[in-house]
C-alpha cells in the first residue's frame, strides 16, 4: 500500500488525492477548486468526492484538467464508502492524501490508521465551529480522529486556535497544526467587469447603495439577522443575495412579510461573483462565526468595502480596512453601514482593501500546500 514518486531532473514530481465530502458551492470547494487548479500546472491530482448532491463545482474542475470522480449512489453506508475509498486509493498509488470536510475527516482517519499507514495524509480544517463541539461527549472520540493525520491545517490563526482548545494539543504535537491561509484569485476580481444594475434587477438603480451578501443559506451565515438590518436602512438601500442553501426558501417569505421584496433581490449560486461584487457598493458579511472569511478577501480585491461581524476567522482577514462590528445589533450594523457608505468610493479607500486582499493570493497558498506536501515526502523516506 505504498505509494512512489515520479522525478524529472531533479524534481519531485507529485500525484495527490484530495477527498472532499461534498461538490457543493461554498468556500472548501472553492479552496479545493483552486488548489487543484495551481498544483496540476507542475504536478498531478485527482479529487473524489463522497456525494454528488449540489455538485457546482465539477465541470469547471475537469475542464482544468483535474479528474474528479463522485463515488456513486449505489455504493451505500459507512463500510461501502470505505472500500470504494480503498481500492481508489490502492489502485491510484497516490503520494498524498489531503482531506477536506466532516465526514471525509472520519473516513480518512480509518483509511490512515487501518490500510494507509505508510502514506502521508493531511486535513484541512475549514471552520473556527462546528456543531460536533458543542457535544462535549465527542470530545474523545474527535481527538482520535484527528490524531493520525501527518497534519491538520488551518485556513486562519482563529481556526486553528478554536480547534487545539477541542482537541487539545502538547508542545511536541503542535507543529501538526499548521496555518496556511485561504487564497483568491485576485486578478479575476480585480478585473472583473461590472454589469450594468439594471440587468442584475430592473428595480435597482445607480443611485441607490447596493449591499452584497455572498454564502450558502444556513444558520451560520445569518441572513435572516440581515433582514432585520434592511428594514432599518433607507428604501434606496438594496441588497443581493449570492448562493443557495436550506433556508432559502425560509428567507424568501421573510423578505415578502416584511415588505422588502423591491429591495432584497435572489441571485442563486453564481459562477460570475466577482462581477456582481463588482457592480455592488458594499460587502455585508453578519456570519455567527467563520473559519476564514473568502468572501471577505474577494470583496476587498474588487475595492469594496466590508461591513462584518467582529468574530474570529473573519477579523483578522479584513483587518482595518473593514468594518467589524462587535455587538449583534441590527441597529448598530445598519449605522455602521451607513458610515462605510460615507468614504466607499474614496481612492484612499480602495487601495487599503485592494491592499489587504493582496495578503490572500492563491499562489502563496498553492506553494504553501506544496512545501507541506515535499516535507510529508522527505520525512517519510527517513
Amino acid at each position: 500500500m505504498t505509494a512512489c514518486c515520479a522525478y524529472q531532473a531533479g524534481r519531485v514530481y507529485l500525484k495527490i488525492l484530495y477527498i472532499i465530502s461534498t461538490m457543493e458551492g461554498g468556500g472548501a470547494q472553492k479552496l479545493l477548486h483552486g488548489l487543484a487548479t495551481g498544483i496540476n500546472k507542475k504536478n498531478r491530482c485527482e479529487i473524489l468526492v463522497l456525494s454528488a448532491k449540489n455538485d457546482r463545482f465539477s465541470e469547471d474542475i475537469r475542464k482544468n484538467g483535474t479528474k474528479c470522480t463522485f463515488i456513486p449512489d449505489e455504493v451505500k453506508g459507512i463500510i461501502g464508502k470505505l472500500r470504494y475509498m480503498d481500492i481508489y486509493i490502492g489502485q491510484g498509488r497516490f503520494d498524498i492524501v489531503h482531506v477536506h470536510l466532516f465526514p471525509a475527516l472520519y473516513y480518512g482517519s480509518i483509511l490512515k490508521r487501518f490500510r494507509y499507514g505508510s502514506v502521508p495524509f493531511i486535513y484541512t480544517e475549514h471552520s473556527t465551529d462546528n456543531r460536533r463541539r458543542h457535544r462535549k461527549w465527542l470530545r474523545p472520540a474527535e481527538k482520535w480522529i484527528y490524531a493520525p493525520y501527518e497534519y491538520t491545517v488551518s485556513i486562519s490563526e482563529d481556526t486553528r486556535s478554536e480547534l487545539i482548545k477541542w482537541i487539545g494539543a502538547s508542545k511536541k504535537t503542535k507543529r501538526k497544526f499548521p496555518v496556511i491561509n485561504n487564497g483568491v484569485p485576485l486578478d479575476e476580481y480585480r478585473n472583473a467587469k461590472p454589469y450594468e444594475r439594471r440587468k442584475i434587477h430592473p428595480q435597482i438603480g445607480n443611485k441607490d447603495v447596493l449591499l452584497c451578501m455572498t454564502g450558502s443559506f444556513t444558520e451560520q451565515k445569518n441572513h435572516r439577522f440581515m433582514i432585520d438590518v434592511m428594514k432599518k436602512l433607507p428604501r434606496n438601500y438594496k441588497l443581493i443575495f449570492l448562493g443557495e442553501g436550506v433556508l432559502q426558501d425560509e428567507i424568501k417569505d421573510m423578505v415578502i412579510r416584511s415588505s422588502l421584496k423591491d429591495r432584497v433581490f435572489f441571485m442563486g449560486f453564481r459562477k460570475d461573483a466577482a462581477s456582481f461584487m463588482k457592480s455592488s457598493d458594499i460587502a455585508v458579511i453578519p456570519s455567527k462565526w467563520e473559519g476564514f472569511g473568502l468572501a471577505a478577501v474577494e470583496a476587498m480585491a474588487c475595492g469594496k468595502p466590508v461591513v462584518c461581524f467582529d468574530v474570529p476567522g473573519i477579523s483578522s482577514v479584513v483587518g482595518q480596512a473593514g468594518m467589524r462590528v462587535k455587538a449583534r445589533d441590527s441597529e448598530k450594523f445598519a449605522k455602521s453601514i451607513l458610515k462605510e457608505a460615507e468614504g466607499m468610493k474614496l481612492d484612499e479607500k480602495i487601495s487599503q482593501l485592494q491592499r489587504q486582499a493582496d495578503l490572500f493570493d492563491i499562489e502563496f497558498m498553492t506553494e504553501s500546500y506544496l512545501r507541506l506536501y515535499q516535507r510529508c515526502i522527505s520525512h517519510r523516506k527517513r
